[in-house]
């Protein structure tokens, strides 16, 4: 469990847990990942992706 953030009298949410979910042979994507924050919201959906400049996260998006 990572300590718990304060910025500017705001208490951050706390990343309580992450899972990943790796992929093979998908191009530049290369996991899914599930974040859970204060043991109550999780975020699904999660995309890492190899760039050119390494990796990084995309968030989920929804189509309306």
């Amino acid at each position: 469990m990572l300590p718990s953030v304060e910025i500017e009298g705001v208490k951050m949410a706390e990343i309580t847990d992450v899972k990943i979910y790796r992929t093979e042979n998908t191009g530049n994507l290369k996991a899914y990942a599930s974040v859970t924050l204060d043991d109550a919201y999780v975020v699904h959906g999660l995309r890492v992706l190899e760039g050119e400049n390494g990796l990084w996260v995309s968030m989920p998006a929804s189509k309306n």
